[in-house]
Parts: structure tokens; C-alpha cells; sequence
């Protein structure tokens, strides 16, 4: 029921989505270092919130959730952890969100798996894994496009975007970000 990192611990046993491989390589991987404010989009139990927290000693994080039980534990992961200070859960929509500042960092684990997938899934997977936490619409991308239209207005100007995307989704967010505007893809 929970992962023991050096410097925290992440209890998934409330949340839908389980930590997994993928989250904590998205934590590991994005750019944090010159972030002073971060947004982790869906944030599950908070790992990739907690992450960056420990990874930039100088950012203030904001970690949103829709799933009210999934923010609850993230709250809980969060006020066990170094960077309770630091790190602020929110459980709202992010398609709602109207934050009062901008952002150097976006990351997101979002829904990616296509509809017409979900059923070739395997059982361990689709028995498990709440359909909300899955679904990322007709052709998997309709999570990343709200994210990318909503990061213009939530990215301050050389702000990042860090994604998990599947695994034959890379050209066609390529192609989203660039019809959006964003470089150095």
C-alpha cells in the first residue's frame, strides 16, 4: 500500500491510480531545476509533486486532482512529507483552473490510452484501473490538448511542458504543440 523513497513515503491504498514505473520516471526526468513555480496536472497521489519538491529546494508546486479520494491522499502524502510548505493540493478540475500566476513548469501523467484500446488492455490494467484514469478519448490525446491550450495562458514565456505520453502518440502531440505554438519540442 505505499512506496518508501530516501526522503519520502507515497501510500497509494485511497487512490484510484497506483504508483507506478512511468510516474516516478516523469518526476525524475522533467526539468525542475530552474522552476520556481510548478504545476503537476492530475497529480494522483502527489508522487511527481513530491519529486520535484525534493529535486528544486526553491519551488513552490501546486499539485491539482480531480478525483476527490486521489487529492485526499495526495494531501495526506504531502503533509507526511519534507516540502508540506511547499507543495499545495488542489482538488478541482484543470479545466476549470484559473491559478493566480503563472508557471515555469507543466507536468502531467494524464489519461492517454485511445477508446478503442481500452478493451485489448490487459486484465490486471482494465479490472483494476478506474475507466477515468484510462480514457483519453477517440484518439488518446483529448487530455494533452486541454493541457496545451491551457498552458499558454499558465506558462510564463520559456515555460516547459513534460509529459507521459503512450508509446505511438509522440507525432501526433508533436504536431499539437506546434499547431499550438510551442517550440522546442
Amino acid at each position: 500500500s505505499s512506496f518508501k523513497f530516501k526522503q519520502f513515503t507515497i501510500f497509494h491504498d485511497k487512490c484510484a491510480m497506483k504508483v507506478g514505473t512511468d510516474g516516478v520516471l516523469l518526476g525524475a526526468w522533467a526539468s525542475a531545476d530552474k522552476a520556481k513555480r510548478i504545476l503537476d496536472v492530475g497529480t494522483g497521489t502527489g508522487l511527481i509533486a513530491l519529486q520535484l519538491a525534493q529535486r528544486n529546494p526553491h519551488a513552490w508546486i501546486t499539485a491539482i486532482e480531480i478525483d476527490a479520494a486521489a487529492a485526499g491522499q495526495a494531501t495526506e502524502n504531502v503533509s507526511h512529507s519534507p516540502w508540506a510548505d511547499r507543495v499545495e493540493v488542489i482538488c478541482h478540475d484543470f479545466r476549470d483552473y484559473q491559478p493566480e500566476n503563472r508557471f515555469d513548469l507543466i507536468v502531467s501523467n494524464p489519461p492517454y490510452i485511445p477508446k478503442k484500446d481500452i478493451e485489448d488492455l490487459m486484465t490486471e490494467v482494465k479490472d483494476f484501473e478506474p475507466m477515468n484514469a484510462l480514457d483519453g478519448g477517440e484518439d488518446g490525446l483529448d487530455f494533452y490538448r486541454a493541457i496545451v491550450e491551457q498552458g499558454r495562458e499558465w506558462l510564463v514565456d520559456g515555460g516547459w511542458l513534460f509529459f507521459e505520453i503512450g508509446y505511438d502518440q509522440g507525432e501526433d502531440l508533436r504536431n499539437l504543440l506546434q499547431e499550438f505554438g510551442y517550440t522546442d519540442i
